[in-house]
């Protein structure tokens, strides 16, 4: 080892989607000590409001949350206004489309399609099933608990892999997301 810390994730400075933040929330629920490598978890105050999440969640996001603020009115009309914005997302993901264009952020999304869209720009996009990929390729999770993990987000119907894939780390190993 050459003394230098690890580079932080790619979801570190990443932006979150409301679907991908219940996800965590759910992850951290199941397996706590994974906190420290979702600690900073970046979003939207839209995020967080009652019609995105229940109160009680919307409390413990909050608790890792760094809120990201919009950006101003005329760059959010100019960004919301392309042509390559994803017009089935939700208002909130197209908040989120929008501020991750203008801060040039990546996001974590569980909506193939704001993936898709990002991507056209240029700017990364990936899910929590890829940081969980991640976490296991880096030796911070082991093959066998993440395989676990998985199988418990289905039990609590959160499904993070396509239908067809069974939860086994051959499926995630193999995982592409957009």
């Amino acid at each position: 080892m050459n003394g230098r810390s690890p580079a932080p994730p790619w979801w570190d400075d990443a932006l979150f989607d409301t679907c991908s933040l219940i996800t965590v929330d759910k992850v951290l629920a199941i397996e706590p000590v994974l906190a420290a490598h979702f600690s900073r978890q970046r979003c939207l105050e839209a995020n967080l409001s009652g019609d995105q999440l229940r109160p009680d969640a919307a409390a413990r996001v909050r608790q890792r949350a760094t809120l990201v603020e919009l950006p101003p009115l005329t760059e959010l009309a100019r960004h919301l206004g392309s042509p390559h914005q994803p017009s089935s997302c939700s208002r909130v993901d197209r908040l989120v489309y929008a501020s991750s264009r203008h801060y040039c952020i990546p996001v974590v999304t569980a909506d193939r399609q704001l993936a898709l869209a990002l991507a056209r720009e240029g700017l990364l996009a990936g899910n929590i099933t890829c940081a969980l990929r991640d976490l296991v390729l880096a030796r911070y999770l082991s093959e066998t608990r993440v395989v676990e993990l998985l199988r418990a987000l289905v039990a609590a119907r959160e499904h993070l892999l396509p239908d067809s894939a069974s939860p086994i780390w051959e499926a995630l190993r193999t995982y592409s997301f957009p």
